[in-house]
């Protein structure tokens, strides 16, 4: 196996499930009944861990500065696209 479609595969390995977060985040919040995401997390630790880990793996591979600085929940809160955040990989 290999070639630009495995490439590509790998380099959004993490990206896709962080980058799906960003999709529903706001409706999570209102079907549960919390203040805000980080209220969400506090409540499901599991996800809560990850995301975390989804994170620290973006950071690993290269990322927008904006994701690297910032924590899962801000970095979920900026909005960006699979194709951005993957624009940086290295």
């Amino acid at each position: 196996m290999g070639g630009c479609g495995a490439l590509s595969a790998k380099q959004r390995m993490y990206i896709a499930p962080f980058a799906s977060w960003t999709a529903v985040r706001d409706d999570i919040v209102k079907h549960m009944e919390c203040r805000d995401f980080e209220d969400v997390l506090s409540q499901a630790p599991s996800v809560s861990q990850q995301l975390s880990a989804l994170h620290a793996c973006i950071v690993q591979q290269g990322t927008l500065p904006s994701m690297e600085y910032a924590s899962p929940v801000r970095a979920l809160a900026t909005d960006r696209s699979q194709s951005q955040l993957a624009s940086c990989i290295h």
